[in-house]
C-alpha cells in the first residue's frame, strides 16, 4: 500500500508565524506614525513660509496686507472662511499658485475645551490674522486702519486651538511629537514673536 506524506503547515506553526508578524508590526507601526507626524510638521512649516512670501508679495504690490475676517465690512460670519480671504493671493495676481491646506485641521476644532464646527468647506487652509495700528500714527496718518503685521497658524498635531488669553502656545516636537501647541509664523513690519 502507498503511504501519503502530508506537505504543509500545522495550525500551531501558522499561529506562531502570525504571532511573530503581529509582534513585528506592533514594533514598527508607532515608528511609522511618528515619522508621518514629523513629515506633516515639516510640510506645514514649509507651506507657512511659502504663504508668508506670498503675503509679503501682496503687501509690496498693494501697500497693505490681505484683509482678515474682521477687516471685511459689513461683518458677516462668511468672512471668516480663511480660504475665501486668502484667495486674493491667487487672483487676480498669482502671488502663490494654490492655497495650501492644513493637514492637521478637521471639520471640528477643539476651542477652549469645547468642540467648534468650523465655517466653510473642507479642506481648510491655515489660519490668517492681521494686526496693527488701526488708529494710525502721527508720522503716517495715511496708514490708519492698515495692518502692519500678520500671523499664520496651523493647529498642530494635537488638532486643537491651543492659544489662550495668556498668549500663544507654540508647538515644539521636543515635548513629544503629538504634544500641545500651534505651529505659528508671524511677519510684517513689526512682529509680536520672533519665530523661524
Amino acid at each position: 500500500m502507498l503511504s501519503f506524506r502530508q506537505k504543509g503547515f500545522t495550525l500551531i506553526e501558522l499561529l506562531i508565524v502570525i504571532a511573530i508578524i503581529l509582534i513585528l508590526i506592533s514594533i514598527a507601526l508607532p515608528n511609522f506614525l511618528e515619522a508621518q507626524i514629523r513629515a506633516k510638521v515639516t510640510k506645514v512649516q514649509g507651506e507657512l513660509r511659502s504663504l508668508a512670501t506670498a503675503i509679503e508679495g501682496y503687501q509690496v504690490e498693494w501697500k497693505t496686507y490681505p484683509p482678515d475676517g474682521d477687516d471685511i465690512m459689513p461683518f458677516n460670519p462668511g468672512n471668516f472662511d480663511v480660504a475665501a480671504r486668502l484667495s486674493t493671493l491667487t487672483t487676480p495676481v498669482a502671488f502663490i499658485k494654490d492655497l495650501p491646506f492644513d493637514p492637521f485641521h478637521g471639520d471640528r476644532v477643539e476651542f477652549y475645551g469645547s468642540d467648534m464646527l468650523y465655517p466653510g468647506e473642507p479642506p481648510y487652509t491655515y489660519s490668517y490674522n492681521t494686526f496693527g495700528t488701526y488708529a494710525g500714527d502721527q508720522f503716517q496718518p495715511a496708514n490708519a486702519g492698515k495692518p502692519d503685521n500678520y500671523g499664520l497658524m496651523s493647529l498642530g498635531p494635537n488638532m486643537s486651538y491651543d492659544a489662550d488669553y495668556s498668549g500663544p502656545k507654540i508647538y515644539s516636537p521636543t515635548n513629544g511629537t503629538k504634544s500641545a501647541g500651534d505651529i505659528l509664523r508671524n511677519g510684517g513690519r513689526r512682529t509680536v514673536l520672533s519665530l523661524p
